[in-house]
């Protein structure tokens, strides 16, 4: 075997995750200790989340939550009147994401809720896995709240969501907070991807002239409704931006577009 291929394969041994044994440094991995959620401690259901967090609720709530889920709940052998699911995605069913899911079901809602875009983004990876409606829009309806509450967030982030989503309510949400949100530089150092299309620094980042074309194709008919509602705006020659209120026209351009083109 081959200095390389010797050491690719000391690589693979070593890099295996808890099931495998060994960390990179090829010393044993230690596995992580279940412990209790914080407020979910009672209850006839135990949810346990990939970081191993321990849920314990009642079972309606996740039965009304989601037919799937329903259907996924064993009795635990040791107490036949305790139902048991077990998380195994290490992304999208964590701690974090299950607690989220919880409040959002049993009425428990923190202020915080939902100004972590990326945490939204795993709750609705988790909401389609498991087929829970119920939680997909009460996160997408949060996202809109959130947005306009926070500044920070940025609309064409969270048109995306919601064209990935087939929300066209959210969509128009954020085309009306389009303002004048541009793209700029790429700090150093970013992980940012270059625009194929040439220069875009400056430009209004709702207008999909100017996106990338995996984005483009996130949703191709919701795109294809903002441009044409944007097409004004669309040149390549000083930049210019609509109004609030021309920001407003166009959503609700986008959204008889997005009717009429079911």
């Amino acid at each position: 075997m081959s200095g390389l291929a010797n050491s690719t394969a000391e690589d693979t041994a070593a890099t295996k995750d808890k099931d495998g044994s060994t960390t990179q440094s090829g010393e044993p991995n230690k596995p992580v200790e279940d412990r209790p959620h914080e407020r979910y401690t009672e209850g006839d259901c135990v949810l346990i989340s990939s970081d191993r967090v321990i849920f314990k609720i009642q079972g309606y709530h996740v039965q009304s939550a989601s037919t799937v889920l329903r259907d996924a709940m064993t009795q635990d052998p040791e107490a036949p009147e305790t139902y048991h699911i077990e998380f195994d995605d290490k992304d999208n069913e964590t701690a974090d994401i299950v607690t989220l899911f919880l409040d959002h079901m049993t009425g428990y809602l923190a202020s915080s809720h939902g100004a972590d875009v990326d945490k939204a983004r795993k709750s609705l990876k988790f909401a389609r896995k498991w087929d829970s409606p119920t939680f997909n829009q009460r996160v997408l309806s949060n996202l809109a709240l959130r947005m306009y509450q926070d500044g920070k967030l940025a609309p064409d982030d969270i048109f995306l969501i919601g064209a990935e989503y087939d929300s066209s309510l959210l969509c128009a949400a954020a085309i009306r907070r389009g303002g004048m949100w541009s793209w700029s530089s790429p700090k150093e150092g970013s992980t940012a991807r270059e625009w194929a299309g040439g220069n875009r620094i400056g430009r209004s980042s709702m207008i999909p002239t100017f996106w990338h074309c995996t984005d483009f194709l996130i949703n191709q008919r919701y795109t294809w409704a903002l441009n044409m509602a944007t097409q004004k705006w669309q040149g390549t020659g000083f930049p210019t931006f609509p109004t609030d209120a021309e920001w407003a026209q166009v959503a609700d351009k986008f959204e008889v577009l997005v009717t009429e083109s079911t």
